[in-house]
């Protein structure tokens, strides 16, 4: 038995294509994508600001722990040929402190405080000069790491303490220049080794605005403590540091 076709025929004049599916095409107007690129710029407008907030926080940072490092690695190598760190003589000039326990064991480039100091004006976070004399002072013994940045060792010492204060402009001569937020201090002492400076500072002194050893951009505040809130903020700028 023969198999029948199904057939069907097409209208008078009618093709196979006539009888396709039509295509329907969709598409944006002008408004839609106006509308569309304004709240693209409105996002990009708050978020790229934080963004970058963040990635000037997280390299800051990094120098920081970078200058530290070679820091605590120059006063590790140097106890191999002095004496340990607790029997350093810390009333010596910065001058003869410095060539003797530092310098050898960091590489550098030779630079006096004062061939730098008509480069550098340092202010507090709240905008105030900051004239502490471990970073004016010509008897400043002063001279640029291999990472670029400018390691201070004062004439200073403290008796009681037993310690020298060291400053670290972790970015060399250029801008900001403000206290904790591209220039840290630290401390080498004969009795804790090298600590930030403020240390030995409560956590709730450091944070507390009112406090002059605070970390703070407040009137009353030297933002003596913000390389140790840093430090004690596990290597990490705390949401209300006085950032700038």
């Amino acid at each position: 038995m023969k198999n029948k076709l199904n057939t069907f025929t097409l209208a008078e004049g009618a093709t196979h294509v006539d009888m396709l599916p039509t295509v329907v095409k969709f598409g944006f107007t002008l408004a839609e994508v106006l509308i569309t690129l304004g709240i693209i710029g409105v996002v990009a407008a708050m978020t790229i600001p934080t963004l970058f907030t963040i990635y000037r926080k997280n390299t800051t940072v990094n120098k920081l722990k970078k200058s530290y490092a070679e820091l605590a690695m120059a006063i590790k190598l140097s106890e191999y040929e002095n004496e340990d760190v607790s029997g350093w003589d810390m009333t010596l000039s910065s001058d003869k402190f410095i060539n003797q326990y530092l310098k050898p064991y960091i590489k550098h480039n030779e630079q006096k405080a004062s061939q730098i100091n008509n480069k550098l004006h340092y202010k507090f976070p709240n905008g105030k000069n900051f004239n502490l004399a471990i970073l004016t002072n010509g008897e400043t013994s002063t001279f640029t790491m291999q990472n670029g940045a400018i390691l201070f060792v004062d004439n200073w010492f403290d008796k009681t303490t037993k310690r020298r204060g060291i400053a670290i402009d972790i970015n060399g001569i250029e801008k900001p220049n403000i206290r904790g937020i591209d220039v840290f201090e630290f401390f080498i002492s004969n009795i804790d080794g090298l600590q930030p400076k403020g240390y030995d500072i409560p956590l709730a002194d450091i944070q507390n605005p009112n406090k002059q050893y605070s970390c703070s951009d407040s009137g009353n505040s030297e933002a003596y403590s913000c390389t140790a809130w840093i430090v004690k903020n596990n290597w990490k700028i705390p949401p209300n540091y006085p950032w700038k």
